[in-house]
C-alpha cells in the first residue's frame, strides 16, 4: 500500500481483516483492499491534520479525528460521511469506540473529553479533564467508565454517561499512555521517569 503524496503515520485493520485504513497527517484517510492493494475510498471532509482512524468493533463504521476540531464517523462499506461530531474548540487528538460500538469518546486540546452516541451523533456528556502530554480517553471494558492521563502526574477515571469524576490515580512525573486491564479491575500507565505504574481501578 503506497500513498504517493504523504508519509503514513497510522494504519488499522478492519475487524474482518479484509481492509486497512491509513492516515497520512494532512492528507485524507484512505481505505485499501488488503489482498489486491487497491485503493477503495478516500475519506474527504477534514480540513486539518488527521491524528488517527479507527474501525468500530463490528466494522460498520470508522471514526477519524483532526486538528480541525472535529471527529467524523464514516460508513466503512461506502466511505460516505455518516456523522460529523462538532463541539470541541481545539484539535481532537483521539477518538475511541466503546466495545459495543454504541459510543465514541473524543479528547481535545481544548481540555475537554466528550462522549457521543455513535448512531445519532448526539453528545451524551462532556467534562473538563486535566489532559497531559497524551491527549486521549479510553473506555473501560464494560463501557461504564473513561480513563484519561493528566498533566498533574495522575490519571483519572470518569463516569462515561455523566462525566462525574470517580477516581484519581496518583502517579509520578509525565504520565503518558494509560490502559484498563481486560477485566477492568486494574490500570497501567507509562511514566516519563522510565517507570510503569499499576493501580486498582
Amino acid at each position: 500500500l503506497r500513498d504517493e503524496k504523504e508519509n503514513m503515520h497510522d494504519a488499522r485493520f478492519s475487524p474482518d481483516n479484509k481492509r486497512i485504513v491509513t492516515v497520512t497527517g494532512y492528507g485524507q484517510p484512505k481505505i485499501w483492499d488488503i489482498y489486491t492493494g487497491q485503493l477503495l475510498f478516500t475519506l474527504l471532509g477534514h480540513t486539518g491534520y488527521i491524528y488517527s482512524a479507527e474501525y468500530s468493533p463490528d466494522g460498520k463504521y470508522l471514526v477519524t479525528c483532526s486538528g480541525d476540531s472535529t471527529a467524523k464517523i464514516w460508513e466503512a462499506a461506502t466511505g460516505r460521511l455518516f456523522r460529523n461530531l462538532k463541539g470541541h474548540l481545539g484539535a481532537v487528538e483521539s477518538a475511541d469506540f466503546s466495545s459495543d460500538g454504541k459510543m465514541i469518546v473524543t479528547a481535545s486540546m481544548d481540555g475537554t473529553v466528550r462522549v457521543w452516541n455513535c448512531l445519532t451523533g448526539k453528545l451524551i456528556t462532556r467534562f473538563n479533564a486535566i489532559l497531559g502530554r497524551e491527549v486521549c480517553g479510553w473506555f473501560s471494558p464494560d463501557n461504564k467508565r473513561i480513563l484519561t492521563p493528566s498533566s498533574d502526574n495522575a490519571a483519572r477515571i470518569w463516569d462515561a454517561l455523566t462525566g462525574k469524576l470517580l477516581l484519581k490515580l496518583e502517579g509520578s512525573a509525565g504520565i503518558g499512555i494509560v490502559q484498563f486491564s481486560p477485566d477492568g479491575k486494574k490500570v497501567v500507565g507509562s511514566c516519563g521517569n522510565s517507570r510503569a505504574l499499576v493501580w486498582d481501578a
